[in-house]
């Protein structure tokens, strides 16, 4: 499940899925690029994978700290 660092944007829907599989299986998948419109929804996708990449507890000590 994605956590609520991205939100609810239209359009984003495939992306999400997406950036779940890559963080809930044991994907391959080391390096990730992003690139659309100004405001599109990068940066939230880009901070969902990196909090998942750093633990994939969303209540660790890294997490949470990448979080705040």
């Amino acid at each position: 499940m994605l956590s609520p660092l991205i939100g609810s944007e239209a359009g984003l829907t495939r992306a999400r899925r997406l950036v779940g599989r890559i963080l809930a299986e044991s994907s391959p998948v080391q390096a990730v690029l992003l690139y659309g419109t100004a405001g599109g929804g990068k940066a939230a996708l880009a901070r969902e994978l990196a909090a998942g990449w750093l633990s994939p507890d969303p209540e660790s000590p890294a997490r949470r700290a990448f979080t705040r």
